[in-house]
């Protein structure tokens, strides 16, 4: 082998002679001295290909007579064979091995050679034992190593051996070491902790080696900070956040609190690892180093380099020291940097510093739009996609959305969307335009958690974009073979990729609502905007595809998914109308034991917030999934959170809103379960004790917040009571005399509702479809008498005697019937898709309907009739088979009944599936009425 390296050397050489020579004479020829300095020196290329193989050469000969090598020159062998990207693991480890050998530490020399001692004492060479070797010779192999990205024994060997050498090493001698050598020997061994080959977790005896030398280089820059230059100081930050040193996981926050997710090199737990010379640990060495860090840097950040002030902020971020009048000012200055020098910052200084500065709470709007001004249409082909996803990421996170958030609504606003001149107007508009473009362009480029970034950024930010979201389900499920698939997707990933479609759907309500005020009529809203946004944006078989999948890929991880993961994904799933039956089920099998731990006194398992499990129990009655073991020990949890027994409103409200309370106890008479209990802790919570609705209301402001019980709340505890008094009389819990008067808000006919909390759980909403009229008209056309939309209101016999009184601006919005006969009292129900959820996976053929086999049951017409209706079968194929009424429908199904009517439900893909035919319309009818009355 040496010799065939000896040989190509020898030829390159000739080569490189040649060519020399050839540029000389071609040079010579020219008299012109500005023409004789475009010949091109053709020979550079065969040049730098000599001296690699010249190195390869001296590499083979080095293994050959290393013996004959003192520490200093094995260490500048390693430093050259790395910096020109030739490192050989054989080489490296074999020369570090030497190098542990030949300067061992021993009692005699436990210290580096200080400047007296050179005087009077000479290093021995050539195969000699010498002293421990010096810092540079230390700081260069481990650089090395670090940058030719080898691992093995030699390295093992030779970090333990820094390590030991850092332990033995006295504060006056830790000053030989030089910043940069400091900074060297930081930023190599948590590289080479970072990327190592093995998913494994460090073995012990390494990690303390590592964070030992992390601990010493800590020291050092709390005494020498000011010696220390703008790239070393950065450059050891760096390496202390990377690895988490000295934090707890509170403060280590690799994930921006939301979204990113540490890999598990990324040590978020506190390694307090107590010095063996003082209980001084690593969290006060930290915070030590932070404190002083801030305050040194911030008086010189105009010597930072983008790239120093980017790696200072992004190492601040990851460490915390958040609240600090220090930390303050450091971001003050680099944000005061970034203002001033915005234009020379690169693609990877933008991303990483906005999410730096978001993931600090630092949102100031006009550095944000200094950073992301670089962030254009026409640049964003150089940014990569991590680059991109931090951007809007950050962007979203600091609570600083685009100016146009409808620029890209191309399904509802088609002639606002895509506007050139509009989205160039804005800079953090174009900037989410390119991000979007880019995923578009490029989707495999991305990786998982930056696709779900880039997806969660635009619904956090309120901005509706179909065309990317259709683009990012079609990547992921919708090619077949070709989709990329979910299976390296995080719990959190699930969570936050199923919440951001669900989101751009709600977002559609907003859109809705803006046409309206300009006039534009028969838009929907509520339930059914949500429905028809997400089918138009997406597609509604893709969609469905889609959240199976996350279903089917998710069920396997759930005891990996935080409180938060399992509530946003039920959530989005709920809010689309989407229920998978096994995932449901295993989420509830999940919250139940975990629940269940808590109250049995774990304190190790993470605890459900409030909201969490608000939006879990909201999730179940929306879909109509009963759960009753999940709903018990969630009932139990709930009322132990809040103080046991014991329990009051100040108790309450230090963990519900109002609007939580009465969306739990919705779902409570939704599922037709009331957990004594929790039913009494539900309505102490939300109206207090007593009958005098203006001290109690007055009252509970004070300890919520609020301005009272928004209209949405009123009508939920509306339908509870009703509910209640029929099915649970014995639990004996009324609403006050003369509710709602007082308890209400001024004006609680606008809601306001936060994006993560449950949609309207109003049971009506008053509106007459196109496909109401066309049913009314056949039942005019068979003579039967009705009436559209009638209205329950005060003067219904319930009312009177509970001596209830709906306010005014609730009786149109309380109870109707779409159609009803008022003298039979029998109500016709014309229930179109807002009424209906979406059954993911198919039954198994083994009876297994859970909970759920009391689903309302639709009007059938006979065989005769649907023979007739053969061409379009399929539309009731696609249907029946996979819908069921949803909570709201299955609800206001059972509070009719309790009020004496008869109600027939008529699904909108049967009449759909009649085509428009008057005679088989009216046949259909009378066959309805039929059964009825027989």
């Amino acid at each position: 082998g040496g010799w065939s390296l000896f040989e190509e050397m020898m030829g390159l050489a000739k080569e490189v002679r040649g060519s020399v020579l050839a540029v000389a004479k071609e040079r010579a020829q020219v008299s012109d001295p500005e023409l004789r300095k475009t010949v091109r020196n053709a020979w550079i290329p065969q040049l730098r290909q000599l001296s690699t193989v010249l190195l390869d050469v001296i590499a083979a000969q080095v293994l050959d007579q290393l013996h004959q090598f003192n520490p200093q020159e094995m260490a500048n062998l390693l430093w050259a064979v790395a910096t020109i990207g030739r490192g050989d693991a054989i080489l490296f480890n074999t020369v570090a091995l030497r190098i542990i050998k030949v300067a061992p530490i021993s009692a005699a020399s436990s210290t580096p050679v200080t400047d007296l001692e050179k005087k009077s004492k000479k290093r021995k060479t050539h195969g000699a034992e010498s002293s421990i070797a010096k810092p540079q010779e230390m700081s260069n192999s481990i650089w090395a190593f670090a940058t030719a990205g080898i691992h093995g024994p030699g390295q093992r060997a030779l970090v333990k051996y820094v390590s030991s050498a850092l332990s033995s090493t006295s504060d006056i001698a830790l000053l030989e070491f030089k910043p940069q050598e400091l900074s060297n020997t930081a930023w190599g061994v948590v590289t080479l902790v970072s990327k190592r080959p093995s998913s494994s977790p460090l073995p012990q005896d390494e990690e303390e080696d590592v964070y030992n030398i992390l601990r010493r280089i800590a020291q050092a820059l709390n005494l020498r900070v000011s010696t220390f230059k703008p790239q070393e100081v950065s450059n050891t930050m760096w390496a202390f956040a990377t690895i988490g040193f000295g934090c707890y996981g509170d403060n280590f926050n690799p994930n921006g609190g939301n979204i990113h997710v540490a890999n598990h090199m990324s040590y978020g737990k506190s390694q307090e690892i107590t010095n063996s010379t003082s209980s001084i640990t690593d969290h006060d060495i930290l915070t030590d180093v932070l404190e002083t860090v801030a305050v040194d840097a911030a008086d010189r950040l105009y010597r930072f380099t983008p790239q120093e002030l980017n790696n200072l902020g992004w190492a601040f971020a990851r460490l915390g020291h958040t609240g600090r009048p220090s930390t303050d000012l450091l971001f003050q200055g680099i944000g005061h940097e970034i203002k001033k020098r915005y234009d020379r910052f690169s693609p990877q200084d933008v991303g990483t510093t906005l999410w730096s500065f978001a993931t600090k709470g630092y949102t100031d709007p006009d550095v944000f739009t200094a950073a992301a001004s670089r962030l254009t249409l026409h640049a964003a082909s150089n940014f990569k996609p991590q680059e991109l996803s931090n951007s809007v990421w950050a962007l979203a996170t600091a609570g600083l959305p685009p100016k146009h958030v409808h620029a890209f609504d191309s399904t509802l606003l088609p002639n606002k969307a895509n506007n050139l001149k509009l989205i160039r107007s804005d800079p953090i508009t174009e900037a989410f335009a390119a991000v979007a473009m880019e995923v578009m362009r490029r989707p495999y480029e991305f990786k998982e958690q930056e696709l779900k970034d880039v997806a969660w950024a635009f619904s956090k930010a309120g901005v509706r974009h179909p065309l990317l979201f259709r683009h990012v389900a079609e990547h992921l499920v919708g090619r077949g073979n070709e989709s990329r698939g979910l299976n390296h997707f995080t719990p959190q990933g699930y969570g936050n990729l199923a919440w951001s479609f669900a989101r751009q759907a709600q977002l559609a309500d907003v859109a809705t609502s803006m046409l309206k005020q300009v006039g534009v009529g028969n838009v929907s809203s509520g339930r059914l905007a949500i429905y028809e946004a997400i089918c138009l944006d997406v597609g509604e078989d893709l969609i469905n595809l889609l959240f199976s999948s996350i279903a089917e890929a998710a069920m396997g991880t759930l005891g990996n998914f935080k409180p938060q993961d399992l509530s946003n994904t039920a959530w989005a799933f709920a809010t689309l109308g989407l229920l998978h039956r096994q995932f449901f089920k295993a989420v509830s099998e999940e919250v139940t034991q975990r629940v269940s731990k808590h109250l049995s006194g774990d304190t190790k398992t993470q605890r459900f917030k409030a909201q969490e499990l608000t939006n879990l129990i909201w999730s179940y009655a929306t879909l109509n999934y009963r759960a009753p073991q999940m709903l018990n020990v969630v009932a139990d949890y709930i009322v132990d959170m809040c103080g046991g027994r014991n329990y009051r409103e100040e108790s309450i409200a230090k963990l519900f809103n109002r609007q939580e309370l009465a969306n739990v106890a919705w779902a409570c008479a939704v599922l037709e379960m009331y957990p004594k209990d929790l039913m009494f802790l539900l309505y102490r919570g939300l109206l207090g004790q007593g009958d005098d609705g203006e001290i109690q209301g007055e009252r509970l402001k004070k300890f919520y917040g609020d301005d009272g019980l928004q209209k949405q709340a009123i009508m939920s505890l509306l339908y509870v009571q009703m509910a209640m008094d029929v099915e649970a009389p014995h639990i004996g819990l009324k609403l006050p005399k003369g509710f709602p008067n007082g308890w209400g808000e001024p004006n609680s006919s606008h809601l306001m509702k936060s994006p993560d909390s449950a949609t309207d759980s109003s049971i009506l909403e008053l509106s007459t479809s196109r496909l109401q009229e066309t049913v009314s008209r056949a039942f005019n056309r068979i003579g039967y008498d009705h009436v559209q939309e009638h209205v329950l209101g005060a003067d219904d016999s319930y009312f009177q005697t509970h001596q209830i009184t709906p306010p005014a601006n609730t009786l149109s919005n309380f109870l109707s019937i779409d159609i009803a006969n008022l003298e039979d009292r029998v109500g016709i129900e014309v229930d179109g898709p807002a009424h209906f959820i979406n059954i993911l996976d198919p039954a198994r053929g083994d009876g297994d309907k859970g909970d759920n086999d009391d689903a309302l049951q639709s009007h059938i017409w006979d065989t005769s009739l649907r023979d007739k209706m053969k061409k379009k079968s399929e539309v009731i194929l696609r249907y029946a088979g996979r819908c069921q009424e949803n909570g709201p429908t299955a609800l206001k199904h059972r509070l009719l009944c309790h009020l004496g009517w008869c109600i027939i439900h008529m699904p909108f893909w049967q009449w759909s599936a009649i085509g428009g035919d008057e005679e088989n319309e009216n046949e259909y009818c009378r066959e309805m009425l039929d059964e009825v009355i027989s």
